[in-house]
């Protein structure tokens, strides 16, 4: 069902849909809305957040569709649930995802703040909204208190990004003495005991996908802890969203090999000017030949030849990151409680 809100005028509606197959409709309209938009990233797509739905999604639709003269002008893809005993509306992509702010044109981003302000106030069936993994700048900085709602602001977990300019040479010379000094000796005493071979696929592997599973899995129960794949029961959805990114010419699976056999791998995102690191994982048992650093290494020098601008490790801001350069990109979460 698609309910709709009319105020501001005769031309402008939000419509409030709780079903998947009028969800799925918007997909083209979507696209082309995304497309327009400069700031877009690959979360923030239909191909990613049907697939997360059709994975982690439960209790009830909650998407907010914002339109003028027919024409679609924002969407903000939510869901109603139960969660830690109240009815939360929660942003679709929550939990495996890195920037999740709703692409909504910048001409009409207070109208929809407008609109989605009046329906959570008139409407009783939810509790909280906690909108997680937004931009510093989100369009919720306009919501306000009042009329039964309280709105808090507050930091999210920050990602971080490299601008690349320049050539990779250029930028191989600028990066710090230490780390210039242990790629080189990583890469010695690699090849001293065989060969290292690096590659890029754009296509599904069943096979290097199950490695990037199984090697992430390793890594983390060294250390005594599941992981973010094993936490989040994303195995399955890590895979069907594989075969999504690959129509789109959007996937990339950076390998390094040595002696052979699967080493490190990344799980690399391209959309637009940027490559997004979303999954890395290597062998533990080959850890001290540092392996993992030379994968990013030669990683990167394959952005600069495909003429990237950006690689963007997504969320964290340990400290390795900005030893190669990366920026903070600051981001936001946004609690909306209403009234008992």
């Amino acid at each position: 069902m698609i309910a709709e809100l009319t105020h501001v005028s005769a031309a402008l509606r939000l419509e409030i849909i709780d079903n998947f197959s009028d969800w799925k409709a918007l997909e083209p309209e979507w696209w082309s809305l995304v497309k327009q938009l400069p700031s877009t990233t690959p979360f923030q797509l239909p191909a990613w957040l049907y697939t997360w739905w059709s994975h982690f999604g439960n209790g009830r639709l909650r998407v907010f569709a914002l339109r003028e003269n027919h024409a679609l002008r924002g969407i903000v893809p939510c869901f109603l649930h139960e969660w830690e005993g109240l009815r939360q509306i929660t942003l679709i992509g929550s939990g495996v995802s890195d920037y999740l702010e709703p692409p909504v044109e910048s001409g009409n981003r207070s109208l929809m703040i407008e609109q989605m302000r009046q329906y959570l106030a008139e409407t009783p069936d939810w509790d909280v909204c906690n909108w997680q993994d937004l931009a510093h700048n989100t369009l919720f900085r306009e919501m306000r208190s009042g009329d039964g709602l309280d709105v808090q602001m507050c930091a999210d977990t920050p990602c971080t990004r490299i601008p690349l300019a320049g050539s990779f040479d250029e930028f191989s010379r600028g990066l710090p003495k230490h780390l210039r000094g242990n790629l080189r000796r990583d890469r010695q005493k690699a090849e001293r005991g065989g060969t290292v071979e690096f590659s890029v696929r754009t296509s599904v592997d069943t096979a290097l996908i199950s490695t990037l599973i199984s090697l992430h899995a390793a890594r983390w129960a060294r250390q005594g802890m599941p992981g973010m794949v094993v936490a989040n029961s994303s195995v399955g959805f890590l895979r069907d969203v594989a075969n999504r990114l690959v129509v789109e010419d959007m996937l990339r699976l950076f390998t390094l090999r040595y002696r052979g056999e699967i080493a490190a791998i990344i799980f690399g995102i391209a959309y637009r000017n940027t490559l997004y690191n979303y999954l890395t994982a290597f062998d533990p048992e080959h850890e001290a030949l540092g392996l993992g650093r030379t994968l990013l290494y030669e990683s990167v020098r394959y952005t600069f030849e495909n003429e990237f601008s950006a690689w963007d490790f997504l969320r964290g801001d340990e400290r390795y990151k900005f030893w190669w350069g990366a920026e903070l990109e600051p981001k936001s979460r946004v609690i909306v409680t209403r009234a008992a």
